[in-house]
């Protein structure tokens, strides 16, 4: 019995806060596939990372206050539930931030170290970043096909195989150049990622109305 509450109390305090922080990365960025060590050792890292910026205070209270714990028992229970469960929270935010921006290039540099990044695709990460504006999409046959990506459009995450929704379809000459309105009627383009060849993006100028996806300046 000592060994399982042992057991269980190694879980609370140095996996569960780990696996929070790492859902909220997971559900905010695409994530190359880790085998359950690398979970299981990621998630303690980051209990610790927790500890370190926020925990402190309680694990040295008792330490240097031996009547702390008694004299504040309210403090210390809400103290424990703000680092077991907000805080990891705060940490898997941050931590998505960092990696979206690509802070963490940066800071690994600095540090003479190797920076991996977990995200595992060019196409998760230019379309994790919600850009909107035009795409020119040229297929495995030479064919071309134009659309505007706004905020009903979509595009798969890792691990799905590559699909592209675009709300708006724009006719598209032998040149490339796209037509200054979508077409009439147009509700949206599904494109299979197996297909395409290359992409092109062109970004909505600086200023312009949120009405870019009928009104489009020559490119």
């Amino acid at each position: 019995m000592p060994a399982t509450l042992d057991a269980i109390r190694v879980i609370i305090l140095f996996i569960i806060p780990g696996f929070i922080s790492q859902y909220l990365i997971g559900s905010s960025i695409p994530r190359r596939q880790q085998s359950a060590n690398e979970v299981f050792l990621e998630a303690i890292l980051f209990s610790c990372i927790n500890y370190a910026l926020f925990g402190w205070p309680l694990l040295l209270s008792p330490v240097l206050y031996p009547q702390f714990i008694e004299q504040h028992v309210v403090w210390v229970l809400v103290g424990w539930a703000t680092v077991l469960l907000i805080t990891p929270i705060a940490l898997g935010l941050l931590f998505s931030w960092l990696i979206n921006k690509q802070r963490l290039t940066g800071l690994y540099g600095m540090l003479g170290l190797r920076y991996t990044d977990p995200i595992p695709r060019a196409w998760d990460y230019y379309f994790g970043r919600r850009n909107q504006g035009w795409v020119r999409v040229t297929f495995l046959d030479g064919t071309m096909i134009a659309g505007f990506m706004g905020t009903q459009s979509f595009a798969s995450s890792f691990p799905s195989p590559e699909d592209l929704y675009l709300e708006k379809v724009y006719q598209i000459n032998e040149n490339g150049v796209l037509s200054e309105e979508p077409l009439p009627g147009s509700d949206g383009v599904w494109i299979q990622g197996n297909q395409i060849k290359f992409m092109e993006f062109i970004n909505i100028p600086e200023g312009e109305s949120d009405h870019a996806s009928t009104e489009r300046t020559q490119n």
